[in-house]
This record gives structure tokens, C-alpha cells and sequence, in this order.
């Protein structure tokens, strides 16, 4: 064979070569990779938790063969996506890949608990663990629901606190009293976003005086760690005066207030005495549990509503219709004493009152029984009934006296 015949075989050899060489390492985007591919489906942002979410790829630079896309949390990561899609098959006249990724891929996971969560997704053909091209990213985002629980407010006052005439440091939280003089800590707050314990983000704190507008307290952000915040100190003393203060913290990455117990307000004073201290953490109590019912404001009658009111009053007389507690039937005293009494006094009067109308039913039949033996015999035996009754209610209380007080020990009985 001619020596030119060789050399042209061999350059038209290379030249198909050349463009026939398919991408088998990674690249950086499928569309400006050699493969010349159309994505759709991605550069978007999908809401957590949808069921699937559909990508294609059309490139007739392919080659035949089985392909899928795998998605990984971070730019970069090749080797080991956490999810993959299905796979999808490229022959000849068949020049889209139609990929369907679900699950995992779908599941917002971002760790700070605010930012869109960006997934990265890369082109794979079967056998291969390297990847063909980045197909491109996608967002995974969901609303935020932003929770919080109080604050721990403290600042550590000097003072003697055990009656030494040595002073301590003692630490005294917002429950208690709070000076304009000692600096003021902040931490804690236990935040969540969709009951997902936020970590590594960050808020800004907003606050203001009684009367006046809320504004930012700070001109730098507060780190959550753990969903704490950090514990933050002259930063925010210098802001806060005498006065009674409100407070809000709000999200950086959403502009949204978190909502719950670390939303409140303090009261700072030019000074506060030992015994206001309050060396203990208290959590604010809701509402509810901090409103007072009064029940003798509720009474609309002045006469019952005042009567009421010395009901729960009480002097040194302990006279009836004090010191006791306001029902339907009046007021019942408090101690043991009087309410065993009380129904004592109530049924003695009833039995009483029960012997003395059977007595005069009983005398009114005998005196209309016009001589009527049936009539006669009735009459006396209501009576006879009545009287046994009434000796029976008498004797009584000799029965209560011995077995309530003698044996029983029941406080009441042994009052004569």
C-alpha cells in the first residue's frame, strides 16, 4: 500500500476519532459540556414534600445507553450523590431523558433552618460512578414557622445576702428586680423552626421603651447555637435605661418576629432592694395562669356582693360570715372545725323541722277524724313517730360527741 494511502487512512482514523470521543469525566454544565444538552426542570424551587418532581435532558451528542440523574446536597460532591433519580434510556431516534426524582431529593434539610435548600444534580450513566455533566441545581424551600420560649434576663447585683456584713455577687433574674447600674444578660430561647431545633443562625434584637416605638436594640446580629442564644451582655445594657422594656427577636434570614415566650418585656429600676432578688429562674407563666378571678366582683346584688367581700375577710373576732369561702348557700368558714359544725347545725335543724311537721299533720287528722277509728289510729302513730324522731335527732348528739370526738378524733364534735 502506498505510503500516501496510509498516512490519509490514518488522519481520516484520528479525525473520526476525534469527533466521535464522548465525555467520560466530569464536566462542569451539561449544556457547554461536549454533549450539547437542553435541561429542563431545574434552576427551580419546589416546595418540601412534593411527591416527584420531573428533569429532562435532550442531547443527541449521547451515547446510547442507561442513564440517571443524582442528587447531592453540596457543589462538588461526584462520587457519592444521596439520592438518584430513575433510569432512563438513550438509543437510537430517542434523544430525551426523562428523569423522575422523588423522596430524599424532595426533603428540605438545610441544618440553619432558614435559607432555600439548594440540591445539585449530575448526569450519570449506568457503570459509571463519575459523572457525564452538572445538570444544574434546584431549590427546596418550605414556610418558616418560627417558635421560642423565654429568655433567661439576669445581672448580678452586690449585696449581702445572708446577714454576714460580708457582700456577695449575686444573680438576680428579670423575675425579680433588674438595675439601671449592673449590666444585663441575655441567653437562651430555645428556637425552633418547624419544631427542628435551629443551629448556627442568626436574629436581630428588637426592643423598646413603654410608650414608645420598637426599633433594633443592636446594629449587628445575635448567634443560636444549639437553638440558644449566645449569652450577650454590654451590648445590650447600654440600650436599655430605667423603664419597662419590650422585646422581640427577629429572624435574619426570613425578616419574620419568632413567636412564643422569649416575645416580652422587664422592668428596669435606678436601684433594687436585697429582698427583690430573685436568685432562681421562673418562666414566665401564660395568661391564664396569671389572671386573678375575682369571684365577688362578679356578683351583680350590692347586699350579696358585700357579703361575699367579709366572707373572705377575717378579723380577730372570727365572727360569722368570715374567713370562709362564698358559695350558693352563703359562706361556709374555712377550718374543718366550722364546716363539721355547720353540718351538724344543718341537720339537727332538719330533723327538727321534719318531727315537728309530722306532729302537726298528725294532730291535724286526729282533730278531723270525727271519731273514724282508722283515721284515729293513723294520726296517733304519725305522732308517736314524730316524737320517737325527734328524741332519736336529740340523742344524737350524744352519739356524734362520743364516737365523732372520743373515737374518731373528727375536729367539731368535741365543741359543746
Amino acid at each position: 500500500m502506498p505510503l500516501s494511502r496510509i498516512l490519509l487512512s490514518s488522519f481520516v482514523f484520528a479525525l473520526v476519532f476525534v469527533l466521535n470521543t464522548k465525555i467520560v469525566s466530569a464536566a462542569s454544565d451539561c449544556s457547554d459540556s461536549p454533549i450539547d444538552a437542553t435541561v429542563e426542570g431545574l434552576g427551580v424551587s419546589i416546595a418540601s414534600g412534593t411527591s416527584e418532581h420531573t428533569i429532562t435532558i435532550k442531547s443527541r451528542y449521547l451515547e446510547d445507553g442507561n442513564y440517571r440523574i443524582g442528587i447531592s446536597p453540596q457543589a462538588g460532591d461526584i462520587i457519592s450523590p444521596k439520592s438518584y433519580s430513575n433510569y432512563a434510556a438513550k438509543s437510537l431516534g430517542v434523544d430525551t431523558l426523562t428523569l423522575t426524582i422523588g423522596g430524599d431529593a424532595l426533603i428540605y434539610s438545610d441544618p440553619q433552618g432558614f435559607a432555600e435548600d439548594t440540591k445539585h444534580a449530575y448526569l450519570y450513566k449506568e457503570g459509571n460512578i463519575i459523572n457525564i455533566c452538572k445538570a444544574g441545581t434546584y431549590n427546596i424551600v418550605k414556610d418558616p414557622r418560627l417558635t421560642c420560649s423565654a429568655f433567661q434576663i439576669y445581672q448580678y447585683q452586690t449585696f449581702d445576702n445572708n446577714g454576714d456584713g460580708i457582700t456577695e455577687q449575686n444573680k438576680c433574674y428579670s423575675s425579680g428586680c433588674l438595675d439601671a447600674k449592673s449590666e444585663i444578660f441575655i441567653t437562651g430561647g430555645d428556637f425552633k423552626n418547624r419544631e427542628d431545633v435551629v443551629n448556627w443562625g442568626s436574629l436581630t434584637f428588637k426592643c423598646g421603651k413603654e410608650g414608645d416605638a420598637i426599633g433594633f436594640c443592636l446594629n449587628r446580629t445575635l448567634s443560636i447555637i444549639n437553638g440558644q442564644l449566645k449569652t450577650y451582655g454590654s451590648d445590650l445594657s447600654v440600650h436599655w435605661g430605667p423603664g419597662t422594656w419590650s422585646y422581640t427577636p427577629q429572624s435574619l434570614f426570613v425578616g419574620k418576629n419568632w413567636e412564643g415566650a422569649c416575645q416580652g418585656s422587664i422592668e428596669i429600676r435606678n436601684s433594687c432592694p436585697p429582698d427583690e432578688c430573685h436568685t432562681t429562674f421562673r418562666n414566665p407563666k401564660s395568661e391564664d395562669e396569671t389572671t386573678v378571678f375575682e369571684l365577688c366582683t362578679q356578683i351583680s346584688d350590692p347586699t350579696q356582693r358585700t357579703n361575699c367581700q367579709d366572707c373572705a375577710s377575717s378579723d380577730a373576732s372570727d365572727a360569722d360570715g368570715q374567713a370562709g369561702v362564698w358559695t350558693a348557700i352563703g359562706c361556709i368558714k374555712r377550718s374543718p372545725t366550722s364546716i363539721i359544725q355547720r353540718f351538724i347545725r344543718l341537720g339537727l335543724g332538719i330533723g327538727g323541722g321534719v318531727s315537728l311537721i309530722m306532729t302537726l299533720a298528725g294532730g291535724l287528722i286526729l282533730t278531723t277524724s270525727q271519731g273514724d277509728p282508722k283515721r284515729t289510729g293513723q294520726a296517733k302513730e304519725m305522732i308517736t313517730n314524730a316524737v320517737i324522731g325527734l328524741i332519736f335527732v336529740i340523742f344524737s348528739v350524744m352519739i356524734l360527741q362520743f364516737v365523732g370526738f372520743t373515737v374518731l378524733k373528727i375536729p367539731g364534735f368535741g365543741i359543746k
